[in-house]
């Protein structure tokens, strides 16, 4: 907006009376939306995906793990697509933990990575009204 600061994580920001999207830094996107916290809670979000792709292992059997956010992250290869599948270090009410896999598979473990990012830290967004 001000075009006088390098950023280094964007803030997309729309509003329904303005027809383009934004990209702003945490500083201007805080004034915007008048919510300092909302602002540096997103740019924390940010960093985190950013270092996402760093520390993962090589598993015997093929594949990388990470443990992350509570969770052990695998990703590996099944007919020629990454997949990913993910499991809680809680305990359900059945004692167990928690198993997740992804529906989808992906072409580039990047992909299959971010999907496990998501999945453990769901972006929430309140829309504007």
């Amino acid at each position: 907006m001000c075009e006088l600061q390098e950023i280094r994580y964007v803030h997309h920001m729309a509003h329904p009376k303005y027809p383009n999207v934004l990209e702003v830094g945490s500083s201007c996107a805080a004034d915007m939306e008048e919510d300092v916290s909302a602002a540096k809670k997103r740019e924390k979000t940010l960093a985190k995906r950013a270092v996402w792709g760093r520390g993962w292992k090589q598993r015997l059997g093929g594949g990388l793990y990470k443990v992350f956010g509570g969770c052990v992250v695998e990703v590996y290869m099944r007919d020629q697509r990454w997949t990913v599948t993910i499991l809680t270090a809680k305990e359900t009410i059945q004692k167990e933990k928690e198993f997740h896999r992804a529906k989808d598979s992906f072409e580039a473990m990047v992909d299959a990575q971010l999907y496990a990012f998501d999945y453990i830290y769901p972006l929430k967004v309140e829309p504007y009204s």
